[in-house]
């Protein structure tokens, strides 16, 4: 059997979007005990962003290549292995390996996946549904008709199935959600409650505690969900991620979760409560797993589910699905952490960060009057101002500009950083800031931005003009600013006459201005 040429993911060392790279390798033949697979679909999800971090337990050192899950067909049979006939539509539970052309994997690991099923779909059941329904069915028996159930990141892709499963099942289901969730949420039967304060603590006490709460979330969050079981009848907290690792963001460093779930299982040793925890990860060895498997194909096969899929991405552009996961969602983090102090947050937004500003903050507007924490108004400084699924390409008419350039590991870098961005530093200064600068993934610039409701509709926006800017020309900001205006909403804008980078050719002139708008 020959050697095959392929193309495959590899994070060449933890940390950001920056280590994930799609490289050409070699894949040998197939093991006496092993498959090869021609991978059509490979699942894309929190464990893949957990492993770039190297925070998922017991994961592999890097370099690696991901891919928990995927849905191919046969290639080429191992010597010993005969279950499976070439071109069969099949899947496993692969753990890594899967974002790849081709992949050798044990035979026993494999499951024949009916042409009938929509392949997407089935590579969801495999890791996120598979997931939920030993949550749901094997973490604990308390989940029934009548029930209370408290799903936090319900509308995540486990959280989801976990809300499909409990309904099923006749249970009463409530949940944490971004407010643009809401409606779908109660159109199906939940009580959604918003990420951006903890009244769901006081809410789900109020109407007796919940019978069984799912936390993929972890750490110091377990005691919130611990405190709103119900304590007068047997309830059980499930905890299933360390998800704040990703919230965090790749600047933070990223905490261990065995202490977390060390923590939240010390909880059973308490006296004298009905309450209980446990820990529940997917194990493809487990005796149990492949009787779950098969008992969500079912589901998906008889029409009793249906999984959402949100996108799908191009082998070569998968680093876009790990930039577009991080920055928003990270926004918003840091976000819902001031807003549940009650804090008044102004938002800055500097370039780039006008797209990430206006898809995150809808959600979180308050007046400045409210006593509630929230974002009561947001400043642009040369940033662009995108509309509902608008993309950075799309507000110039899909294209880039030409002072940008492409590069063939898939970034995106300027031409001239220094006549871009820093012209009026001084040249040592320009250096420096240079060499701060990182690569910028080229198809996110196409990427729509996710959100139901952009920010600047619903907040005051304030924006800098920055007159001598080489990157994003002035001429172009007031023209977004006109389309802006055009829809209804005043614009408060200022003008300095500075490159890209105001606050650090002119730092005590933006900051008058931020602080005078802030004032207004």
């Amino acid at each position: 059997m020959a050697t095959h040429t392929i193309r495959k993911v590899v994070y060449s060392a933890y940390g950001g979007p920056s280590n994930v790279s799609v490289v050409t390798a070699q894949i040998p033949p197939p093991a006496k005990n092993e498959v090869q697979v021609d991978v059509i679909y490979s699942g894309f999800s929190g464990a893949d962003i957990q492993m770039r971090l190297g925070t998922y337990p017991m994961q592999k050192a890097a370099p690696l290549t991901p891919g928990y899950c995927f849905v191919g067909r046969v290639s080429t049979n191992g010597d010993k292995s005969s279950k499976f006939r070439p071109g069969q539509l099949v899947g496993a539970l692969s753990v890594y390996d899967a974002e790849a052309q081709k992949i050798n994997i044990l035979e026993k690991y494999l499951i024949a996946i009916p042409e009938r099923v929509d392949m997407q779909e089935a590579v969801a059941a495999f890791l996120d549904w598979n997931t939920a329904y030993g949550l749901v069915h094997r973490a604990t028996n308390l989940v029934g008709k009548g029930q209370r159930v408290f799903i936090h990141s319900i509308s995540g892709a486990v959280g989801y199935a976990i809300m499909t499963l409990c309904l099923l099942e006749g249970a009463e289901v409530y949940g944490t959600a971004s407010e643009r969730n809401h409606e779908s949420l109660r159109q199906l039967g939940v009580t959604p409650f918003t990420y951006a304060n903890k009244n769901w603590v006081s809410e789900m006490k109020q109407r007796g505690g919940a019978h069984v709460v799912y936390d993929p979330i972890g750490f110091e969050h377990y005691n919130d969900s611990w405190d709103i079981l119900i304590t007068d009848e047997p309830s059980r907290l499930v905890g299933f991620g360390g998800n704040m690792n990703i919230l965090q963001g790749d600047d933070a460093k990223p905490r261990s979760q065995y202490v977390g779930m060390a923590k939240l299982l010390a909880k059973n040793g308490c006296l004298f409560t009905k309450r209980s925890t446990s820990f529940y990860y997917i194990d493809r060895d487990r005796a149990t797993f492949m009787e779950d498997l098969q008992a969500v194909m079912n589901l998906l096969i008889d029409g009793k589910v249906e999984v959402p899929i949100k996108k799908v991405w191009d082998l070569e552009n998968v680093r876009e699905a790990h930039e577009t996961w991080d920055d928003v969602d990270f926004i918003k983090d840091i976000v819902s952490k001031e807003v549940a102090a009650g804090t008044h947050l102004t938002v800055i937004a500097h370039s780039w960060g006008g797209m990430l500003a206006s898809a995150a903050l809808a959600d979180f507007v308050v007046s400045p009057k409210s006593k509630e924490g929230g974002v009561t108004d947001m400043i642009f400084i040369a940033a662009f101002i995108p509309s509902e699924n608008d993309s950075l390409a799309g507000l110039f008419g899909g294209k880039l500009p030409p002072a940008l350039a492409p590069q063939s590991d898939g970034t995106l870098v300027p031409t001239d950083h220094i006549h871009l961005f820093f012209h009026d530093l001084q040249e040592e200064d320009a250096q420096w800031a240079k060499s701060m600068l990182v690569a910028h993934g080229t198809h996110i610039q196409y990427a729509p931005i996710n959100c139901q409701k952009v920010a600047w509709r619903v907040v005051p926006l304030t924006y800098i003009i920055c007159e001598e800017d080489r990157g994003l020309l002035s001429f172009l900001q007031e023209g977004m600013i006109e389309k802006v205006e055009e829809q209804g909403v005043v614009v408060q804008k200022y003008r300095l006459p500075s490159s890209h980078s105001p606050f650090l050719s002119m730092p005590k002139k933006l900051a008058s201005i931020v602080l005078g708008a802030m004032n207004s």
